[in-house]
Order: C-alpha cells, then sequence, then structure tokens
C-alpha cells in the first residue's frame, strides 16, 4: 500500500469514530494513534464523560490512551489522525508526546467558516433533540505554529487537508 492509501484507511476509521461522536449528539470528532500501521487507539470526542474537563479533546484523549497502551510517555513513531485540524494544545500534546506525523481533515478555518454561517444548531436525530453545538476554531493552523513548537520535537510531519471534504461534512 502506498502513504496515500494507508492514510485513507485509517481517516475514514476516524471518521467512524467522528460519526459515532455525532449519533450521541456530540462533536463529530474522530481521532486515532497509528503504529507501524496499526491502530494503536482511537476514539470520538468525548464531551459527555468529561464535562468539566476542558483540556479533554479527542486528540488529548487518544494520545492519553496510546500513551498506555504502549506504555510510554513517547509516541516516536506514531501518526496521529483527527479529522479536525488540532488546536494549539492538543498540537502541543502532540509536541510534547513526540508524535512523529499528524494527519488531519478540516481546518481551524473551515470550523470559523461553518460557525460564522450557522452558528449554534439543533435539530432532531433518530426523534431526540440536539443540544446546541458551536463550533470553534482559533484561526491558527498546525503548520503555523508548529514551527514555534519545533525545538522540543523537530521532526514532526504535519499532513493538512487530507480528506479535507470528508471531514468538513461532519460539522
Amino acid at each position: 500500500m502506498t502513504q496515500e492509501e494507508i492514510d485513507k484507511h485509517f481517516m475514514d476509521i476516524a471518521i467512524a469514530y467522528a460519526m459515532k461522536a455525532k449519533e450521541r449528539q456530540d462533536y463529530g470528532i474522530g481521532a486515532l494513534i497509528t503504529k507501524n500501521n496499526a491502530l494503536v487507539a482511537g476514539a470520538g470526542n468525548t464531551r459527555d464523560q468529561f464535562p468539566l474537563d476542558p483540556t479533554v479533546h479527542t486528540e488529548t484523549a487518544v494520545i492519553k490512551l496510546a500513551c498506555e497502551m504502549l506504555g510510554t510517555r513517547y509516541l516516536t513513531g506514531c501518526t496521529l489522525y483527527s479529522t479536525h485540524a488540532p488546536c494549539a494544545m492538543c498540537l502541543c500534546a502532540c509536541v510534547w508526546a513526540k508524535v512523529s506525523r499528524v494527519v488531519y481533515g478540516s481546518t481551524q478555518k473551515d470550523m470559523v467558516e461553518h460557525s460564522k454561517e450557522y452558528g449554534e444548531y439543533g435539530g432532531k436525530v433518530d426523534g431526540s433533540d440536539l443540544r446546541a453545538i458551536k463550533w470553534r476554531g482559533t484561526e491558527i493552523e498546525p503548520e503555523d505554529l508548529y514551527p514555534y513548537l519545533k525545538i522540543a520535537n523537530p521532526n514532526m510531519e504535519i499532513v493538512s487537508c487530507f480528506m479535507q471534504e470528508e471531514c468538513k461534512k461532519l460539522y
């Protein structure tokens, strides 16, 4: 398999995690960690499981789980796949965990534009009311922030906008 085929396979899995989160009426975000092209850990957004902890984003949750699964605090040789661009906090977590690659779908700008256009939304899924969800972005893309963090993890590769249109559909 080519690297692009491998990335597509794992991003499809991240999208499936995001869809499960969305079905739970949570943000449609999915992320996973791989090592040697094998899934180590994955999850959809878990806002409801940790409602009082703003630091538990999907990416930080899978980083923590992957470290536990591998028995290490460093994820050298691992790839993080996320359906949406990691925020500054999540990108810093990737740097401190020494993640080797980050592959993400939609951008921070996509989140900001969606929120400006649609604001908070509600609706029904299978007859149940959706709570209001407002997508927020920082307008700082991971590849723009990484040069300031590079000293702590100088070889991390960032692949942006991978399957962007598919990931934007998760809003």
